[in-house]
C-alpha cells in the first residue's frame, strides 16, 4: 500500500512520520525503515530514537539512499569489487577520451580540454541516474537527422560513456550502479517483508532511486511518503504551481503503485503550522508566490527586509543583527542559519564574521590542489625535465623539503644573482654568492658557496632520479616514482615535524589538513597503479591526468564549535528549523537564480532527446520552478525570524535591483518598514574592537571617533595600531625620533664617499636606507652598466698607464686593438672568476673593445696636442692612501672624513707654476653642471680637486686647480664594426680655471674640440664655455663644506625625510629601488631645484656665502 502525508512547509510532516512510525511499531509491526536524504540521517536518527524511546528503538532504522543500498549488499552480497571513487572516475574518462578522440565527430576539438571531460562525467552521472544507457542514446541519435548536431553530439557521448563502462567494468564497481543493482537483488530476495517503509525530506526521486521504491512498495505491506504541497496532482492545476514539483513525484509514485497492483490510500493532509512562532511567518508562507496574495495589516513580526549599498553592507549588518538577537534576545548561534544562492559570498562572510567574532560552519569540501604537498609534487614533476628554476623555487617555498629556511634563501639568492636555470643546475656553481667581484673570493665567501651547493646538490638529486625514472615507463611506473620523490625528500617525516611543532604554536589548521591531504594522495596514487599499469605513460600526458584526479579529490571540515552559524547555499544546504534565517543577496537574476542552460546539450535538444524516450533532464519549466520551490523551502524554514537583504550595487559598482521576491514580501506586508544600515545610529554598530577599529578608519565613524579612539587605547593591540596610523599621519613620519639611535646608527665619525654625499641630496630616505640600514638590492651577475664602466676605467687605466702622453697616440691600429683585448680578456676572467659564460658575454665584449679602440684613439688625439700629462691612475684619498682625505668638524662635534679615488690626475708647468687637473671616466652621459653642484649633487670631482689642492703639496708640490674634465667612455655603438670606424675626438665637459696658460696647455688655439671652452674671434669664451676664476673656485669650495656640514647635522638630527630632489618636476622615485618601503605620497613635499645657468649660480654662492651658510629651500610641489 503506498500512502502520503501531505502539508506546506512547517505543518509538522516529519513530526507526523515520527509518531506514525511508533503507532505502527506498538501495533505490532516487526521493523520500521525511515528513508531520508543523506544530510539529514544523524538527526532524524536521534529524533526517531526519542520517540520510539527503549522499547522500541532497536526496531526503527533510519537510512540513506546510500546506506539502503549498503544494508542490502551487506544481506544479499554485492560488495564483490573495488568500488569506484571520485578519482577513477577522472583516471577512467580520461583514458576513454584518449583512446575514443580520433573517432570522435562533433567533440574532437572539445575532447582536450579538461572542462569537457567535466562535463562528460556530469552527463554519464546524469544518464546513470537517469538509468539510460549507451545504446539507448545511439537509438534515440538514430532518430535525428543525418547530419543533425544532435545526432553528431549524442553518437560522441555514447562512444565515449561506453568506454568509460568498459574501463570501469574491468576493475571497479560504480556507486552511480548501485541503486539500479539493489533492485535487481530484490527481484529474487525480499528484504521489506513484514517491515513498514516510510520517506521523508524528499520532493522529488532520480530514476534509479524510483526504481529501488517500485521494489519496496512490492515487498512492504506500507510505504508512506510525505511531501510538502498543498495536494495531489489535479488537471485543474496551474501551470506555475509553487508545488508542481513535489506533486510531479506524488503523482509518478502513484503510477508506479498502481503498475505493480499496489492500493493507494486516502493521503494525509496537515493544515496546520506549528512550526511558527511568530504568526507573521506563517501568513508569508501561505501567500509566498500566489498569483494574487492576501496582504496582512500592521508590522509584521518576525520579518526583517534591509537595503545595503554593497554584499559587503549586507554582510556587514547580517553579522551585527546576528550578534545583537545573542547578546539581547538569547539567541544561541546554532539557532541561526545564513543561506546566499552563489559561492562568492563566503570571504566577504567570512571577512564579516571573524570582524565581530561570530562562530560559524560552513559544509563545504576544501580542495587539496592548493595544498602544499600537493603544489610540492606538481612543481617537481614540472622542473624535473627541464630544470625550470621557476618551479624549484615554488618546490623550495612548500616548507616540506629537509633544509632550513636559511640554506634555501641563500640558494635562491645565488640562482637571482647568476640567473640560474635549466642544465645550470647540475653542475657547481662556482661564482661568487656576493656577486661580481674584482677581488678573489674571501674564506667566508667560499664556506658559503661550498653550502649552497650542498643545498643544490641535495636539492636536485631526487629531480634527476624522477627524470630518468619517467623516460620510458607505463603509468604505475610513473606514479611510483612520484612516490619515490616524496620518500627522497622524506615528506611523511617533515608532515610529522610540522604536527610535532603544532604544540609550540604552528597553524592548527595546516596540522588538520596535511596528514589527511597525504592520505588522500596515497589513495589517488593506489587508484593511478591500478588504473594506468601497462599502459605506457609520458609525463606530458600523465600531468594534466594527475591535475584532473586531484581536482576533485578534497577534504570535509568539521565544525570548530558546537554552537556556531550555520552557513550554506540555498540549493545544497537544508537548514534544520532554525530560529531565525538569514537571506543575503536577493537581487534580480540572483536570487532567485536565472536558470541557464548547462551541460553538453541545449534546452532544445533535451526536448528532442525527451520524446525520443531518453529524459536527462528536467524541461526549462520545471527547472524554474525547482528554483522557486528552492527559494520558498528557504523562505518557510525559520520559527522566530526571517531576515532579508538585497544590494543596491554589485563589486563593480553596477545597479542591481531587488528580486521578486522582496517585491512579494512587500506586497504581502505593506507596512514592512525597510532598513537601511547605514542610517543606524553608529555607535549602535559596534559590537567588537575590530567592528569600532573598522568604524574609527572610514568615514562613517568621524562622529564619534574620540569615544572610538578611547575605546581602542584600552587594547594593546589596537593601542599599536593607533600609533602606527598616527605616524603615518605625521609629515616627518621618517624622522629618527631619538637623537642617540641617530648618532649610533651614523656614527659621530663618518666616512663618507662623494657618491653617498650624492645620495643623500638626492633623497635623505635613499641614504637611510642604503647608506644607513645598508640595506641593498641583491645584485645580478650580468654585464650590466655598472661592470662596463668598471671594465672601461680598468682598461683606461692600464693602457694609459703603459703607453702615457704621446706615446699612446703612435700605438698601430692593430697593436692597439691587441692591448684592449688583452686587458679585456684579464679583467673578464678576474673579475667574473668564470660565473659569467664567455660566449653569452663575447657579443657584448665585442662591442665594449670596439668602443675602446675609439675612445683610446679620441685620448691619444688629446694627449698629443695637450701640454697636460697623467702623472696618477686610480688616485687613493684616503687615510693611509696616496692622498689624506679632508677632514671636516660639524657645529655638532662631529667629523666628516671624504674619501674616494680618482681615475686620472694630470700635471702642467708652465712659467714656474703647476696646474693639476682631475679627468674622470664616465660611461654614461653625464654632463657636468654647476646648478648640480649647488643642489648638493655631481660634487664628486670639484670635491677631489680641492682636496687635492688642499692635502696634496706633499705629492705634488705647490699647484693651481686647473679644473675638473668628465670624459665620456661611451661612442655610439650601432654599428656591429665600430672599430672599424674613422676616429672620432671625444669632448670633455666639466668646469675650469680661467687661466690662460692652463687653458691653453690643454688644447692650444682653443677651438673647443677636447674641452669645454672656445674663444670667439674679439677673446672672449663663447656662451657653452664652463670656467670660473680660482676666486670662484675657492667660493665653490666653502659651498661644498657647507653642504657637508650641512648632510652630517641632517643625519646627526635623525632628518631622514623621504623628500626627493626635483628637476623640472621630474624625481626619480618611481625608479628607486627603496620605494617599496618608502611612504612618500605624490603630493607630500619635495625640493625643487631652480633651472639656473652657470653665472647665476656663482651669483648665487657668493651671495650666500656673504650672508653665511648656504641653505637648501624645501617646498610643495
Amino acid at each position: 500500500m503506498l500512502r502520503f502525508c501531505l502539508g506546506r512547509a512547517g505543518s509538522g510532516k516529519t513530526e507526523w512520520i515520527y509518531r506514525d512510525i511508533c503507532s505502527a511499531l506498538e501495533q505490532g509491526m516487526d521493523r520500521a525503515v525511515l528513508i531520508i536524504p543523506e544530510q539529514y540521517s544523524f538527526e532524524s536518527e536521534r529524533a526517531l530514537a526519542q520517540q520510539l524511546g527503549p522499547q522500541y528503538a532497536a526496531k526503527g532504522k533510519v537510512y540513506s539512499f546510500t546506506r539502503l543500498i549498503h544494508e542490502i549488499f551487506r544481506a544479499f552480497g554485492g560488495f564483490s569489487g573495488r568500488t569506484l571513487d571520485d578519482t577513477g572516475r577522472k583516471i577512467f574518462m580520461h583514458l576513454a577520451l584518449s583512446d575514443c578522440r580520433e573517432r570522435l565527430t562533433y567533440y574532437k576539438r572539445q575532447a582536450a580540454y579538461p572542462a569537457f571531460q567535466e562535463k562528460m562525467l556530469n552527463t554519464v552521472a546524469a544518464c546513470k541516474n537517469a538509468l539510460i544507457t549507451p545504446e539507448m542514446l545511439l537509438d534515440a541519435a538514430a532518430l535525428q537527422p543525418q547530419d543533425s548536431t544532435l545526432r553528431q553530439k549524442a553518437e560522441d557521448i555514447a562512444l565515449l560513456f561506453s568506454s568509460y563502462d568498459a574501463y570501469v567494468s574491468q576493475s571497479c564497481l560504480d556507486p552511480l550502479d548501485n541503486p539500479f543493482r539493489a533492485a535487481q537483488l530484490l527481484k529474487e530476495k525480499m528484504f521489506f517483508q513484514d517491515c513498514g517503509v516510510w520517506v521523508d525530506g524528499f520532493k522529488d526521486f532520480s530514476a534509479a532511486q524510483q526504481l529501488l521504491l517500485r521494489r519496496i512498495l512490492c515487498q512492504s505491506p506500507s510505504m508512506t511518503v510525505s511531501l510538502c504541497t498543498d495536494g495531489l496532482w489535479s488537471e485543474q492545476m496551474q501551470e506555475d504551481d509553487l508545488f508542481a514539483p513535489t506533486k510531479e513525484t506524488a503523482r509518478r509514485l502513484m503510477r508506479i503503485a498502481r503498475e505493480e497492483g499496489c492500493s493507494v490510500a486516502a493521503p494525509v493532509l496537515l493544515i496546520q503550522q506549528p512550526r511558527f512562532q511568530e504568526q507573521s511567518l506563517g501568513f508569508l508562507e501561505t501567500n509566498l508566490y500566489r498569483l494574487e496574495p492576501q496582504r496582512q495589516s500592521g508590522v509584521p513580526g518576525g520579518v526583517v527586509l534591509a537595503q545595503g549599498r554593497n554584499a559587503y553592507e549586507e554582510a556587514e549588518y547580517a553579522a551585527l543583527c546576528i550578534r545583537r538577537l545573542v547578546r539581547e534576545q538569547g539567541y544561541r548561534y546554532r539557532q541561526i542559519s545564513l543561506l546566499v544562492r552563489q559561492a562568492n559570498w563566503w570571504p566577504i562572510l567570512d571577512s564579516a564574521f571573524r570582524r565581530y567574532q561570530i562562530p560559524f560552519f560552513r559544509d563545504e569540501r576544501v580542495s587539496i590542489r592548493f595544498s602544499p604537498l600537493i603544489t610540492m609534487l606538481f612543481s617537481s614533476l614540472r622542473a624535473c625535465s627541464r630544470m625550470n628554476s621557476e618551479e624549484i623555487f615554488i618546490l623550495c617555498k612548500t616548507q616540506l623539503l629537509p633544509f632550513s629556511e636559511s640554506a634555501l634563501e641563500e640558494l635562491e639568492n645565488y640562482c637571482f644573482t647568476y640567473s640560474i636555470t635549466g642544465n645550470k643546475w647540475v653542475v657547481p656553481f662556482v661564482g661568487n654568492p656576493e656577486g661580481l667581484q674584482e677581488k678573489e673570493m674571501t674564506s667566508g665567501q667560499s664556506a658559503l658557496l661550498s653550502a649552497i651547493n650542498n643545498t643544490r646538490e641535495a636539492l636536485i638529486a631526487p629531480l634527476l632520479r624522477l627524470r630518468e625514472a619517467v623516460k620510458s615507463c607505463d603509468g604505475a611506473q610513473l606514479t611510483a616514482a612520484c612516490y619515490q620523490l616524496l620518500l627522497d625528500y622524506q615528506v611523511p617525516q617533515q608532515i610529522e615535524s610540522l604536527c610535532a611543532s603544532f604544540a609550540e604554536g604552528t597553524d592548527r589548521e595546516q596540522v588538520l589538513l596535511l596528514p589527511r591531504v597525504w592520505e588522500l594522495l596515497m589513495d589517488a596514487f593506489d587508484r593511478l597503479v591500478q588504473a594506468l599499469s601497462g599502459i605506457p605513460m609520458t609525463l606530458e600526458r600523465y600531468l594534466p591526468l594527475l591535475e584532473q584526479v586531484l581536482s576533485c579529490a578534497d577534504l570535509g571540515q568539521l565544525p570548530q564549535s558546537m554552537d556556531c552559524v550555520t552557513m550554506g547555499l540555498v540549493d545544497r544546504a537544508r537548514p534544520s528549523q532554525p530560529r531565525a534565517m538569514f537571506l543575503l543577496g536577493l537581487n534580480e537574476g540572483l536570487f532567485p537564480q536565472q536558470v541557464r542552460d548547462s551541460g553538453l546539450f541545449s534546452q532544445q535538444e533535451r526536448e528532442l532527446l525527451s520524446a525520443a524516450g531518453v529524459e536527462l533532464s528536467l524541461p526549462l519549466s520545471r527547472q524554474i520552478g525547482e528554483e522557486r520551490y528552492q527559494c520558498y523551502t528557504a523562505m518557510a524554514s525559520p520559527s522566530c525570524l526571517l531576515h532579508l537583504s538585497y544590494s543596491l550595487s554589485n563589486l563593480s559598482g553596477d545597479a542591481l535591483r531587488p528580486s521578486e521576491l522582496v517585491r512579494q514580501v512587500r506586497r504581502i506586508f505593506p507596512e514592512l518598514a525597510l532598513t537601511v544600515p547605514q542610517e543606524e545610529p553608529i555607535e549602535r554598530r559596534v559590537e567588537t574592537l575590530e567592528s569600532a577599529f573598522a568604524l574609527y578608519c572610514s568615514k562613517e565613524g568621524e562622529s564619534i571617533s574620540g569615544s572610538l579612539f578611547h575605546l581602542l587605547r584600552q587594547s594593546p593591540i589596537y593601542s599599536r595600531l593607533l600609533d602606527r596610523m598616527e605616524q603615518a599621519r605625521t609629515p616627518d613620519k621618517l624622522r629618527l625620533e631619538r637623537v642617540e639611535t641617530a648618532r649610533k646608527l651614523f656614527g659621530t665619525s663618518m666616512r663618507l664617499s662623494p657618491s653617498r654625499l650624492e645620495r643623500f641630496y638626492q633623497c635623505p630616505f635613499l641614504y637611510f636606507c642604503r647608506d644607513g640600514l645598508q640595506v641593498k638590492p641583491r645584485p645580478k651577475a650580468k654585464i650590466t652598466a655598472l661592470e662596463t664602466g668598471s671594465l672601461v676605467h680598468y682598461a683606461l687605466e692600464h693602457i694609459c698607464r703603459r703607453h702615457p702622453g704621446k706615446e699612446l697616440s703612435q700605438l698601430t691600429d692593430d697593436a692597439l686593438r691587441k692591448e684592449i683585448r688583452g686587458v679585456s680578456g684579464d679583467y673578464i676572467r678576474r673579475a667574473f672568476a668564470g660565473a659569467v659564460e664567455e660566449q653569452r658575454i663575447k657579443y657584448q665584449l665585442d662591442r665594449i673593445c670596439g668602443n675602446l679602440f675609439h675612445l683610446l684613439r679620441s685620448i691619444g688625439l688629446e694627449f698629443e696636442q695637450s701640454r697636460f700629462t697623467p702623472v696618477d691612475f686610480e688616485l687613493s684619498i684616503s687615510s693611509g692612501g696616496q692622498v689624506q682625505p679632508l677632514v671636516l668638524r660639524t657645529p655638532l662635534g662631529a667629523s666628516v672624513q671624504i674619501e674616494g679615488r680618482v681615475d686620472r690626475v694630470d700635471t702642467m708647468e708652465k712659467d714656474g707654476v703647476r696646474y693639476l687637473r682631475v679627468v674622470d671616466y664616465k660611461t654614461g652621459s653625464k654632463q657636468f653642471r654647476l646648478s648640480d653642484v649647488y643642489q648638493g649633487i655631481n660634487m664628486q670631482m670639484l670635491l677631489y680637486l680641492f682636496t687635492i689642492w688642499q692635502n696634496g703639496t706633499e705629492r705634488y708640490g705647490e699647484i693651481l686647480p686647473a679644473g675638473v674634465l668628465y670624459l665620456p667612455s661611451t661612442v655610439s655603438m650601432s654599428s656591429s664594426n665600430l672599430g672599424e670606424e674613422p676616429v672620432r675626438t671625444v669632448k670633455m665637459n666639466g668646469l675650469l680655471l680661467d687661466d690662460p696658460n692652463a687653458l691653453q696647455g690643454m688644447e692650444p688655439g682653443l677651438q673647443g674640440v677636447f674641452i669645454p671652452c672656445k674663444v670667439k674671434k674679439d677673446g672672449t669664451y663663447d656662451a657653452y664655455s664652463s670656467v670660473a676664476t680660482l676666486e670662484q673656485m675657492g667660493r665653490l669650495s666653502r659651498m661644498i663644506d657647507c653642504r657637508i656640514f650641512q648632510m652630517a647635522d641632517q643625519l646627526l638630527k635623525g632628518q631622514v625625510e623621504a623628500i626627493p630632489l626635483s628637476f623640472n618636476g621630474g624625481v626619480h622615485c618611481d625608479y628607486c629601488e627603496y620605494r617599496a618601503v618608502c611612504t612618500r605620497e605624490q603630493e607630500d613635499p619635495l625640493r625643487e631645484a631652480p633651472d639656473l645657468d652657470s653665472a647665476q649660480v656663482l651669483e648665487r654662492i657668493e651671495e650666500e656665502l656673504e650672508k653665511g651658510e648656504p641653505n637648501l629651500s624645501y617646498s610643495k610641489r
